[in-house]
């Protein structure tokens, strides 16, 4: 598998802030996304590696990818979330980013990414890491696409060292 998608496991000795995971899950519950904002090195990506294993703990599934800066590249990115909802998918017999010759563009990727969403027809929540690295318009194109129209069964959560819009 694709280490960019596994998340990290978390340490014995990361502090476990119960309080912070409850508020975060309460609001997963009801948010289509959620972000974790703290300066470098305050523990975002442990907070959202925790998070991920509470999904599963809850039986939620649970997609995870950490982005770099080669994710700016639209068919890059394209490809790893191919991998990443293939992950999710019983069915095989679906229609990748790949072998969508006519979609172009932020809006149809996303309504792609939408149509296998809920295909898979239960709750998923979607971890975005290092999502700071992405500064490609078509790429934040998509992501906002993306999450102006996630479904109520879906819930991104992503860190980011310093908001931006």
């Amino acid at each position: 598998m694709n280490h960019k998608l596994q998340a990290p496991i978390p340490s014995q000795s990361a502090v476990i802030r119960k309080a912070l995971l409850s508020q975060i899950q309460t609001a997963a519950s009801t948010a289509g996304c959620i972000v974790i904002q703290a300066p470098a090195g305050h523990g975002k990506t442990t907070l959202l590696s925790q998070l991920l294993h509470a999904s599963k703990d809850e039986g939620i599934a649970t997609a995870w990818i950490t982005l770099d800066e080669s994710d700016n590249d639209i068919h890059r990115l394209l490809s790893h979330l191919d991998e990443l909802l293939g992950s999710l998918e019983e069915s095989t017999d679906v229609e990748t980013f790949a072998e969508n010759n006519d979609a172009n563009g932020h809006s149809t990727w996303a309504d792609l990414f939408l149509a296998r969403l809920s295909a898979i027809g239960s709750r998923v929540h979607f971890y975005f890491d290092e999502f700071h690295t992405i500064d490609e318009a078509d790429v934040e194109a998509f992501f906002s696409e993306l999450t102006r129209k996630l479904p109520e069964s879906a819930t991104i959560s992503s860190p980011l060292a310093k908001f931006r819009i």
